[in-house]
């Protein structure tokens, strides 16, 4: 059972997030502030959340699995999403900002027309519950183990939670506990990580007694080849994944182009240093925590519960507690993300041109509300089911589920931003074709198929790998070159005047700068000293852990607490200094 000390941290920690809820409830006044923060927000604040949208509970569990089979395998996923920042902070981070759009979706109609903008909406709606639902189960799966309830009643509690505070903040409150448990899972991933090495013996050790036959590539490969076109296959996707117009909400919320990016670059930092500290508790439980299976026998794949493994056994009393508090944090920016954005396409896609043309800010603020909710009870729903199917590991999952149900969407939607003369028809017929790709990949052409007419020797794993170079290959050729063909049938004549003029205002406003008032520098510092106090209170408690009775290891609280403690004085004092600067510039009184 969970230590009282560690209840007593979990507890503490939601109160804090529902205090950051309300504390910024009174700057949720439209629905540019609910899903965008007013688009005010400084490029820290950005790059944070944006490093927790990828960083979510699959994290510590269905990535902690393949880390705990295979070693630094997992790394080459984490590798790709640090490539694809970087790709955005020089490429679209600033072109997503100056779109000047609420919802994603706003973008896609003005590129490729309400027909294409429609079957976005409603494909997204149905087809994009599946990764939220799986972001679900995976920190569901951790929670059970941790509280011992069963895990469909953890999916229900945990997604309630995260749709009250979604719904009480919007993104400023979700935005602000994303830099602030940034602070704290980097504290914590560096502690972790510092307490694996210790209790294996040093890097050298955990390399070489790590049990799979490849520290790199791990275990069951007969063909090296496939291992290392996976690699290729999956950090293309990421560059497209990260960069499709899908992906441009948390830029949105930045102040300009040079915040958004500033942020992604910030992203791709923190993605690079989650490489090298991240996988090695998990692999260091392969070694300390060879059966799993006994350890936790009410999992499906009880590889799992690594990381939970490695916490609850060799940290401190207290860093548990820490480390759900994280886990919750991650989900929580996920599904926000994930909310928001199907949120925002219902009401600025449907509700508002359909139903309630002349709806006023504040019947829209409601309908968002309602929308987030109506969202949010799908995602737990489809969880529920999910999670009944065995013998299905997370991580598997996951890279599935982008690779056949989201990849149609992101082609069109990458390839926006670089090719301009297509015809109406190229985005969403590029949708339906992708989508009868991923049905021949998954039901025909399949590994399994690769296997037995090529009479190959695959492994388990070789299979699933496999299913993922074929997927996501096909894709990439057939998919974009769907798209690409699409090309040879533009007739400038076949456009429309009024469509004519939607194109060139999404180019324009791509290309155009934000030009940022004059008084910008005033919210930026109360940002500053706003969010400098918040993470000065967050250390602040959490250094309190100290004072918890435990044999080793109190410096772990020391540093957990002290990150933040430290980067929120820097803040305040940045803050203060820019006011005081705002303040001696400002003309004397007549």
């Amino acid at each position: 059972m969970i230590a009282s000390v560690d209840m007593v941290v979990i507890v503490a920690y939601f109160l804090f997030v529902i205090g950051l809820g309300f504390a910024f409830k009174s700057q949720v006044s439209d629905i540019s502030e609910y899903f965008r923060g007013g688009g005010k927000m400084l490029w820290w604040m950005i790059g944070s959340t944006q490093f927790m949208v990828t960083f979510s509970a699959w994290t510590f569990t269905g990535a902690a699995a393949k880390a705990y089979e295979d070693g630094f395998a997992v790394a080459f996923i984490f590798a790709g999403n640090a490539f694809g920042a970087y790709i955005t902070s020089r490429f679209f981070a600033h072109r997503f900002r100056q779109l000047r759009i609420i919802s994603p979706m706003q973008a896609i109609k003005q590129r490729y027309g309400r027909i294409t903008e429609q079957s976005y909406v409603w494909t997204q709606f149905v087809v994009g519950l599946v990764p939220s639902a799986l972001t679900l189960i995976a920190v569901s799966i951790f929670m059970s183990a941790v509280f011992g309830w069963d895990l469909q009643t953890t999916i229900v509690v945990t997604g309630a939670s995260v749709t009250f505070i979604s719904l009480t903040g919007g993104s400023w409150a979700v935005i602000a506990s994303d830099f602030v448990q940034a602070l704290l899972i980097a504290a914590v991933g560096l502690v972790s990580a510092w307490f694996a090495l210790d209790a294996t013996g040093g890097f050298v050790n955990l390399i070489t007694e790590f049990p799979a036959d490849n520290v790199i590539s791990g275990s069951n490969l007969n063909y090296s080849s496939l291992f290392i076109l996976w690699v290729v296959v999956t950090a293309i996707q990421k560059i497209i994944g990260t960069n499709c117009i899908e992906q441009a909400p948390r830029y949105l919320a930045a102040k300009d182009g040079d915040n958004a990016r500033k942020a992604a670059r910030m992203s791709a930092i923190l993605s690079c240093c989650a490489i090298f500290i991240w996988f090695l508790p998990p692999m260091a439980s392969a070694i300390l925590f060879p059966n799993l299976a006994e350890m936790y026998p009410s999992l499906n794949n009880p590889a799992e519960a690594a990381y939970l493994a490695f916490v609850a056994n060799i940290m401190p009393a207290g860093m548990l507690g820490l480390l759900v508090s994280a886990m919750f944090a991650s989900t929580m920016s996920s599904m926000d993300s994930m909310l928001n954005v199907k949120s925002a396409m219902l009401v600025k896609c449907v509700y508002q041109p359909f139903i309630r043309k002349d709806a006023s800010e504040k019947e829209l603020l409601l309908a968002s509300k309602c929308c987030t909710l109506l969202i949010a009870t799908g995602q737990i729903s489809v969880a529920l089911i999910l999670s009944s199917m065995e013998g299905l590991g997370l991580f598997q999952l996951m890279i599935m589920a982008l690779g056949l149900l989201m990849m149609p969407m992101a082609v069109p939607s990458f390839m926006a931003m670089l090719v301009r003369k297509t015809p109406e028809w190229s985005a969403w017929s590029t949708i339906i074709f992708g989508m009868i790709v991923s049905f021949l990949c998954s039901q025909v052409f399949n590994a399994h198929w690769a296997n037995e007419t090529f009479s190959l020797s695959l492994t388990g794993r070789e299979i699933d790998d496999l299913n993922l170079i074929i997927t996501y290959t096909a894709h990439l050729t057939l998919t974009v070159g769907w798209f690409l063909m699409t090309t040879l049938f533009y007739k400038k004549e076949d456009i429309s005047t009024e469509r004519q003029e939607e194109i060139d205002t999404f180019y324009r406003n791509m290309n155009t700068p934000i030009e940022v008032s004059d008084d910008a520098a005033v919210a930026d510092n109360a940002q500053r000293v706003k969010l400098g106090k918040i993470a000065l209170l967050f250390g602040f408690f959490i250094s309190l852990l100290v004072f918890v009775p435990n044999d080793a290891g109190r410096f772990a609280f020391l540093v957990c607490g002290g990150l933040p403690a430290l980067v929120g004085i820097l803040l305040i004092r940045s803050g203060l200094n820019g006011e005081k600067h705002e303040t001696s510039l400002a003309p004397a009184a007549n």
